[in-house]
């Protein structure tokens, strides 16, 4: 992996309730996570979006064309506030929780482990008492270990049936059932937008065999071409659409 990306970011912090770690118009460093291997024709030059809630539970996004110098967001004064960082034409984030993803440099430092469990927090918010009662490190480390080191492979939607009822147990975590699709493609490899995931190349009938998906949605970027593949399996039945 590339080194990670360091931009100075100001988040103009209002004062509201929770947790005295924030001041004013705080000054942080922010980190961009480094980028996989996988991903070498793509990059965070060809921008991003950072996805995130008010205090009162409002979606908040900013998006970024290219590489700024300076990033200039507000942020509510919540424990374990997720924020969401998504790639140009990406559908899976890196995520941050904030105060635990300060480090001891006051860097707000994303990762695409932490992504899961970020979007997990975003989707249960605005029930903020739920979201800042949760044990994140115990969450984040029992998802990690549920997805054996895939995060995205464990079933988001049950754990926020049990999580919205501030149930939490490893009996809310189980990964999705292994599912396989052959798939007529151009010739190529296609790299998956789960950075936990490798390429998958046309075999010699020009296929793509994928033997480690779940059902849900999934998307794969050319590396050859500018073309992407979204792929759609639910059951034994999967949809596939190659587009620009």
């Amino acid at each position: 992996m590339k080194r990670p990306i360091f931009l100075s970011i100001l988040l103009m912090l209002r004062l509201f309730s929770g947790c005295s770690f924030f001041r004013e118009d705080l000054s942080l460093s922010y980190c961009l996570p480094p980028w996989p291997q996988a991903w070498e024709h793509r990059s965070w030059d060809n921008g991003f979006r950072l996805v995130f809630r008010t205090d009162t539970g409002a979606m908040e996004e900013v998006v970024y064309s290219g590489l700024p110098e300076d990033l200039s967001v507000i942020l509510p004064r919540r424990t374990n506030f997720p924020v969401l960082l998504y790639p140009a034409g990406g559908t899976l984030p890196a995520g941050a929780v904030i105060p635990g993803d300060l480090d001891d440099r006051g860097r707000l430092c994303f990762s695409w482990e932490k992504g899961w469990t970020a979007l997990l927090l975003f989707r249960l918010t605005p029930s903020w008492e739920v979201v800042e009662a949760l044990n994140v490190d115990r969450l984040f480390s029992e998802v990690f270990r549920e997805g054996e080191g895939n995060p995205w492979k464990v079933d988001m939607e049950k754990a926020l049936r049990f999580l919205s009822y501030g149930q939490f147990s490893v009996y809310a975590l189980s990964a999705y059932e292994d599912k396989s699709a052959t798939i007529p493609s151009p010739e190529g490899t296609w790299v998956p937008d789960n950075p936990f995931m490798a390429p998958v190349s046309t075999n010699a009938e020009g296929n793509l065999e994928f033997t480690n998906l779940w059902e849900g949605y999934h998307r794969f970027h050319s590396r050859e071409e500018d073309t992407v593949l979204d792929l759609y399996i639910k059951g034994d039945s999967w949809s596939a659409v190659f587009r620009p």
